[in-house]
C-alpha cells in the first residue's frame, strides 16, 4: 500500500521566503495556499520558481489551494 506523503502549506505569498528553511526538514510535498485573493501573483511564475526551488530532493506541489480558511 502507497503511504500518503507529509506534507505543509505554504502561503503562496510567502513561498520565496519559506520554502528555503523548509527543505531538509522531511517534508515530501507542500500545498501553496492562498486566503481569497491570489494577491495578484503570476502563477505561472510562482510554479516555475517552485520546480526550481524543489528540484533534487524529490519534493513537489501536491496542490495550489484558495481557500477561506486554510
Amino acid at each position: 500500500m502507497r503511504q500518503i506523503p507529509v506534507g505543509t502549506c505554504i502561503p503562496g505569498d510567502k513561498f520565496d521566503e519559506w520554502a528555503p528553511s523548509l527543505r531538509g526538514r522531511g517534508f515530501e510535498c507542500y500545498t501553496i495556499c492562498f486566503h481569497m485573493s491570489l494577491g495578484g501573483a503570476n502563477l505561472m511564475r510562482l510554479a516555475e520558481r517552485a520546480r526550481d526551488a524543489l528540484s533534487g530532493d524529490g519534493a513537489f506541489v501536491s496542490a495550489l489551494g484558495f481557500y477561506c480558511n486554510p
